[in-house]
């Protein structure tokens, strides 16, 4: 008589080594593709690896080992780092058009309509987002901050802060979560009725 539970006992072994055979060379053949890093576990890549703070350590730990551009795997998402001013500048100015794109972001983007602004928009190849690039360069990017007004306005809020930083030592105050500097709310010509 046939038994179907007397075959595939013995087919639970092969069918986990098989498994567990296509799951190695499956991420074997994905770490060919990327940059030299630290190998990690499939599906947690190296989050284990990272300390909950001062990450930044552990980069260069890596950088130190395997070169200025190190690719990690965090939760199934590849990363890569860049550790000098040269493998920045050639990887996001130089082919700054490839690389400048984010992942999609279904509730602010989408559901919200925050898709529409500079903040969300879709990449390069968007013209909106080209529009507002376009826009913020005119009047935030570099040029724009080299305008007569702007410089007169930085050069008389600096003498300002120098005054009060004689005048009032305290007036800095290091570990104050709003950015140190405390500032009279009516000399920045804020009304506050």
């Amino acid at each position: 008589m046939f038994q179907p539970n007397h075959i595939f006992r013995y087919l639970d072994i092969p069918l986990a080594l098989l498994f567990l055979v296509l799951v190695v060379a499956l991420v074997r053949s994905r770490r060919k593709l990327s940059a030299p890093g630290p190998s990690g576990l499939p599906f947690l890549g190296v989050a284990l690896q990272l300390p909950p703070d001062k990450q930044w350590l552990k980069f260069h730990d890596w950088i130190a080992r395997y070169g200025d551009l190190v690719g990690v795997t965090v939760m199934g998402q590849p990363t890569l780092i860049l550790g000098s001013y040269k493998s920045a500048s050639d990887l996001l100015d130089t082919k700054g058009s490839i690389y400048s794109d984010r992942p999609n972001a279904v509730m602010a983007g989408e559901l919200v309509g925050w898709d529409r602004g500079l903040g969300y928009a879709h990449g390069p190849d968007n013209p909106r987002f080209r529009e507002f690039r376009r826009l913020f360069q005119q009047f935030i990017g570099p040029r724009a901050c080299q305008d007569p007004h702007i410089l007169a306005m930085q050069e008389e809020e600096t003498h300002r802060l120098m005054l009060r930083m004689l005048n009032d030592p305290d007036c800095v105050s290091y570990g104050a979560p709003s950015g140190g500097i405390r500032r009279n709310p009516a000399e920045a010509g804020v009304n506050h009725e």
